[in-house]
C-alpha cells in the first residue's frame, strides 16, 4: 500500500502495522502523513524495495493543500511512469469524498476532475467513492470521524475514516482486489 493519512490509518489500525521509529512524520512504509502525488513519485523512484504491485491511494492532501489539478494530473502521471519504469503494477483508488471540504466549490470540482482522471485513464482502480455515498450518492458521514484533526505531515486539518468506514474500507478492498488476481 502506498498512500497518505487515510491508507495510513488503515495500515496502522485495520492491518496491524506499526509507525516507523524515527521519523518526526508518522509514517509505515510508503503510507505517509501529508504525502502529496509529487512527494509520492520522488519516493517510489528513489525506492530500493518496492513491491511488484502496489494499491495507491493519493491526492487528498494535494486538494487540501490547493494545488491546481492540472498539477495533480502531471504528478499523477509522473508517478504512474515511474511505476511502469520500475514494473510495478498498480492499482489505484478514487478518492472518497473528503468530509471537512465537501461544501467548498473549488475543491469538490477538482476533486471530481481527479477521480474522473483516475475512472476515464486505462488504469487499473478500485471506486472507493462508491463505498462512502449512498444510491442518490450523498456522502456517509457516518464512516468519518466527528471533526477535523491535525495530522503529523499536513498543515491541513483531515476528517479521516472512523472504524466503521475503515472496515467497509478493508470489506470493499478484499472484494474488489479479486478482480485483479
Amino acid at each position: 500500500m502506498i498512500g497518505d493519512d487515510f491508507f495510513l490509518s488503515l495500515a496502522r489500525w485495520e492491518l496491524g502495522y506499526s509507525f516507523d521509529p524515527g521519523h518526526t512524520i508518522q509514517q509505515s512504509g510508503l503510507c505517509i502523513s501529508g504525502l502529496t502525488i509529487a512527494e509520492a513519485a520522488d519516493r517510489v523512484m528513489k525506492a530500493t524495495v518496492l513491491n511488484d504491485r502496489v494499491i495507491l491511494h493519493i491526492g487528498v492532501v494535494d486538494l487540501l493543500h490547493g494545488h491546481d489539478y492540472v498539477d495533480m494530473q502531471m504528478d499523477l502521471l509522473r508517478l504512474m511512469r515511474i511505476f511502469e519504469e520500475r514494473g510495478v503494477r498498480v492499482i489505484l483508488t478514487t478518492l472518497s469524498p473528503i468530509a471537512n471540504s465537501s461544501h467548498m466549490p473549488g475543491v469538490v470540482n477538482r476533486y471530481l476532475q481527479f477521480n474522473s482522471l483516475i475512472r476515464n485513464s486505462n488504469w487499473c482502480y478500485i471506486d472507493l467513492y462508491r463505498c462512502f455515498v449512498n444510491e442518490r450518492h450523498n456522502t456517509l458521514y457516518e464512516c468519518y470521524q466527528p471533526g477535523p484533526r491535525h495530522v503529523s505531515g499536513s498543515n491541513q486539518p483531515h476528517v479521516l475514516w472512523n472504524k466503521l468506514g475503515r472496515q467497509r474500507i478493508i470489506k470493499f478492498l478484499k472484494t474488489q482486489l479479486a478482480r485483479f488476481i
